[in-house]
């Protein structure tokens, strides 16, 4: 729960928000009391200036695919993005078809940065794959890294390291994947007000005459911070009916 110190100051924050120019607000602010049909797209997003979903704003995307790649993969002009809630936490989904036959590899690094407004900083992060298929020894994979300045810039070393998978060949799963961040010189919790994300995307379909498929057309990942500031917000967006009791 919120401290009862940090209410004032947030609502604040949400009438000092709310009362900004629209020419003012350069980011797609996604509204959850009356979401769009279809989310924009990652260049109409960069064109913009980023994804503004609560307390926080995505931009700076990059979408680059693999030397392997045998078939087409999405771009920036295909992948969509929708904000999401889930179990109290902010984020983001990305729609698009990663989709391979057998002998085919469809995979991409998509780059972005994530930033919160202040005072929060945040410290973890989830990774989901939500649709996917494979069969008939087709693989779908999304790995993850989280640096603290921009990965196609700099070499640093990451704050974490994730995962979600299906191997149709042996059946090993993993859909969800979580970890909090820590400081790569000391092993300690760091909590920051930006991070970039660095993901792999891939469907490969298996070895060739086995019939392989596999694809993947969605995945999402949601953020916390400290304080977290999530009650507030919603209150104040109209939104608090969707704010479930996180997890502990």
């Amino acid at each position: 729960m919120l401290r009862r110190t940090l209410i004032p100051a947030i609502l604040v924050s949400i009438v000092v928000f709310a009362s900004f120019p629209s020419f003012l607000q350069a980011e797609i602010i996604w509204d959850f009391q009356n979401p769009p049909t279809m989310g924009p797209t990652i260049e109409e997003v960069n064109a913009a200036g980023g994804l503004r979903v609560g307390d926080k704003v995505f931009s700076m995307f990059t979408v680059s695919p693999t030397a392997l790649n045998t078939t087409l993969v999405p771009d920036i002009t295909s992948i969509r993005l929708t904000g999401v809630l889930i179990e109290g936490e902010l984020g983001i989904r990305f729609d698009g078809l990663w989709s391979a036959g057998a002998g085919q590899l469809a995979d991409t690094v998509i780059v972005f940065k994530a930033v919160a407004d202040e005072p929060w900083l945040i410290h973890d992060n989830t990774l989901k794959m939500a649709g996917y298929l494979a069969d008939n020894g087709g693989l779908v994979t999304i790995s993850e890294t989280v640096y603290a300045r921009n990965p196609n810039e700099f070499n640093d070393p990451s704050l974490a390291q994730k995962g979600v998978y299906y191997d149709s060949a042996s059946g090993a799963r993993k859909e969800i994947d979580h970890k909090f961040f820590t400081d790569p010189q000391t092993g300690q919790p760091v909590a920051l007000s930006e991070v970039w994300i660095l993901k792999d995307v891939g469907a490969n379909g298996g070895l060739v005459g086995q019939e392989g498929i596999a694809k993947i057309s969605s995945f999402y990942q949601t953020f916390s911070q400290i304080p977290e500031p999530m009650t507030m917000l919603l209150l104040g967006a109209g939104v608090i009916p969707l704010l479930r009791r996180r997890k502990k």
